[in-house]
C-alpha cells in the first residue's frame, strides 16, 4: 500500500511540473528605437600579407546611428510558441584617399588612387 501512495505523488508531482504559468492570457508588444554604434579595429589577410588594415584610420569609417523595432505575441497556451519579430537597420560606407598603400588578398590598392 505505501508503494503505491508513493507512485501515486511521484506521479501527481511530475504531473503538476509539467504545468505552464503565462504571465498574461494574450500580450502584444510593439516597440522600437535607435542606437548608436561604433567601428573600430582593424583586419588582416593571414594568407597573403601581415599588414593590418585599420577600420577607421585607413578606410575613413565611424560610428553612426540605427533603428530597431519588434513585434510580439505572447499567449497561455504552452503548447504552441510565442512569436517575436525584430529588424535592425545597421549600416556603414565610407569614401578615403589612401594615405599608405594596402595589399589585400594579393591585391594592392595604390596611395593616393
Amino acid at each position: 500500500m505505501r508503494s503505491i501512495a508513493t507512485a501515486a505523488l511521484i506521479g501527481m508531482s511530475l504531473g503538476f511540473g509539467s504545468v505552464s504559468y503565462a504571465d498574461t492570457l494574450l500580450g502584444i508588444y510593439v516597440g522600437g528605437g535607435s542606437i548608436s554604434y561604433d567601428l573600430s579595429g582593424d583586419f588582416t589577410d593571414l594568407e597573403g600579407g601581415s599588414n593590418s588594415i585599420d577600420f577607421d584610420d585607413d578606410l575613413g569609417l565611424e560610428g553612426d546611428s540605427g533603428s530597431y523595432f519588434y513585434i510580439a505575441l505572447e499567449h497561455g497556451i504552452p503548447i504552441l510558441p510565442n512569436v517575436r519579430f525584430a529588424r535592425s537597420e545597421i549600416e556603414a560606407s565610407a569614401s578615403v584617399v589612401l594615405s599608405d598603400s594596402i595589399e589585400f588578398d594579393d591585391i594592392t590598392f595604390p596611395a593616393g588612387a
